[in-house]
């Protein structure tokens, strides 16, 4: 990011988004993407900030937004695929995450996303799949636990 000033609305951005100031962060975002609009990553944190207030529909362009400058994100696909998912439009969840981890594949949470997707719509063979796939790139940590213990579930 080339221009400072947008660079210290971003990291104020962050800074209300960690604290769950999410108007703020939102104000924020908005004003380095006013002055330097074409860096994908804030459009990501936008829409991040976006989908845990639950809008939804602001989230997704967002998210679609860094998609254009960066049709590479596989963060911006995964998370895409996460607000399809909770809005009920799981095909185009299913999607997202295997693009997301089709462009990264040591990229742990499309795995775990397409677990869950999976379980949810019984399909315990791809959940499977998905959870191992998922340890394999996260072996440790507190999420990894509890996969293990979805994993012995499903069998």
């Amino acid at each position: 990011m080339e221009n400072n000033e947008a660079r210290e609305h971003f990291e104020r951005g962050i800074r209300y988004y960690n604290s769950n100031r999410l108007d703020q962060a939102i104000d924020e975002f908005n004003s380095s993407i006013e002055m330097n609009p074409e860096v994908g990553w804030v459009h990501y944190h936008l829409g991040l900030t976006y989908a845990n207030k639950g809008d939804f529909d602001k989230a997704i362009g967002s998210y679609e937004r860094a998609i254009a400058i960066n049709r590479d994100d596989a963060y911006a696909h995964n998370r895409l695929g996460y607000v399809f998912e909770q809005l009920g439009e799981n095909e185009k969840a299913v999607e997202k995450y295997n693009h997301a981890k089709d462009l990264n594949p040591d990229y742990a949470w499309p795995y775990y996303n397409l677990g869950w997707i999976y379980k949810k719509l019984e399909k315990p063979e791809e959940a499977l799949e998905a959870f191992g796939m998922f340890l394999k790139k996260n072996p440790e940590g507190a999420s990894a636990r509890h996969i293990k213990g979805v994993i012995k579930d499903l069998k």
